[in-house]
């Protein structure tokens, strides 16, 4: 009965894909960048690199596709002037959530990214609002996997950070047109 609600319950979530709306596009309006982190469900970190998919690679990866998209990726050396105010402080994160089990020889897989940023609700609209602002999720794409192994998620990974990371160069390059 466990591997069958297991089974129910893995392709419940594969089949859940969200990808960023309009109206959450337009929050990406006027980014002079982003702030790049990783972010593992506890308990996923050994399994995933066990799979070969390290935060360390999962950061090159994203950093090295909104480079060659010609999205400004703010480095440490930046992050003083560009945690301020007038810039939001928006940072992507790449969510990773991995679940294996031997028993039932099932691997599943989640790749979100989120756009987190300052945010300040309208109904506080004051001189003073800038004491008020939290940080948010204003746009976000989800994709998620089942594979009968392991050993097959490695180019599985790969590329499902490369199309959630596509997504938001999408979402960007269309609310932040190159001249």
């Amino acid at each position: 009965m466990k591997k069958i609600s297991l089974a129910v319950l893995i392709l419940v979530l594969a089949a859940i894909a969200v990808s960023g709306q309009d109206h959450e596009r337009a929050s990406l309006k006027g980014l002079h960048g982003v702030q790049v982190y990783v972010q593992l469900l506890p308990g996923t970190k050994d399994a995933l690199e066990k799979i070969g998919v390290s935060i360390g690679f999962v950061v090159e990866q994203t950093t090295l596709r909104l480079r060659k998209a010609g999205i400004k990726v703010v480095e440490s050396a930046d992050e003083k002037r560009f945690k301020t105010w007038s810039e939001g402080w928006p940072q992507l994160a790449v969510e990773l959530n991995y679940l294996n089990r031997d028993e039932a020889n099932v691997a599943f897989l989640s790749v979100s990214v989120h756009l987190v940023q300052l945010v300040i609700l309208t109904r506080t609209l004051t001189r003073t609002s800038q004491d008020q602002a939290f940080l948010a999720t204003t746009w976000e794409s989800s994709i998620s996997t089942v594979s009968g192994s392991d050993t097959k998620l490695y180019g599985s990974a790969k590329e499902m950070i490369g199309n959630a990371v596509d997504s938001f160069i999408n979402a960007y390059l269309a609310e932040n047109p190159k001249p």
